[in-house]
């Protein structure tokens, strides 16, 4: 009966364990629930698009099995006493020796049934108290686990908001490095528009000037020709 009910409580305590995981992933991400370490897809990824339905029906039964375990182990333990009690009670009543003793040679001496009681009674301490500490070191270990699980949610989420913020950064100076680049091309390409400009108008103006000689000389030539010889006396 003890073993079992050793069990059972230890089956209790993990079940309790699950029961506060699924309560903290089904948490809000405002209210830092465990959900925010994965992300805001991160359920449906994991259970599909209905996985808020397949939380609530596993916390629904998660809850019903913790409330059985809670009420078996009541019935159990208060049997265990009982039984306790019982074999207590037809230890002390005087004359009441186990059949074992009636059987058995008559040089054998029989146990004082009030040392009998006591050592019973010490051996169902005991084992109280060992199923006790163990279920204590259980919940110890739950709340340890529950505790790294916190933190691990916690490190993860500094990790990601680390992880954006360096992205972000990363991005900003692109883009500012890019505009840069920009404006440097941008300047340099009015430059040389400018120089190629520049150059253009100087070649023109100085192939309107060669024109404008080449007129004249035309001009001058023409006007030479034309001129009347003086007749020679």
């Amino acid at each position: 009966m003890q073993i079992l009910i050793g069990l059972l409580t230890f089956i209790l305590v993990l079940n309790s364990a699950f029961l506060i995981l699924l309560i903290l992933i089904q948490l809000p991400k405002k209210e830092a629930g465990a959900g925010a370490a994965f992300g805001g897809g991160a359920m449906q990824d994991m259970f599909g698009a209905q996985h808020g339905n397949v939380l609530t029906v596993a916390t629904k039964y998660s809850a019903s099995l913790f409330l059985v375990l809670a009420l078996g182990l009541s019935w159990m333990n208060k049997a265990a006493k009982d039984d306790h009690a019982s074999i207590s009670d037809k230890l002390s009543q005087p004359g009441a020796a186990p059949a074992k003793a009636e059987e058995a040679p008559a040089e054998t001496p029989v146990p004082d049934s009030a040392d009998a009681a006591a050592s019973v009674t010490e051996q169902a301490a005991e084992a109280m108290a060992a199923t006790t500490a163990t279920a204590d070191n259980a919940a110890k270990a739950v709340t340890a686990a529950v505790t790294n699980s916190t933190e691990a949610v916690k490190t993860g989420s500094s990790s990601l908001t680390d992880l954006v913020n360096t992205v972000s950064n990363a991005a900003t100076k692109t883009v500012e490095s890019a505009a840069t680049g920009a404006k440097t091309t941008s300047s340099s390409l009015t430059d040389l528009i400018n120089t190629v400009s520049n150059t253009a108008t100087k070649a023109v103006e100085s192939t309107t000037t060669d024109v404008k000689d080449a007129v004249k000389e035309v001009e001058n030539a023409i006007k030479t020709e034309s001129v009347p010889t003086a007749p020679k006396n």
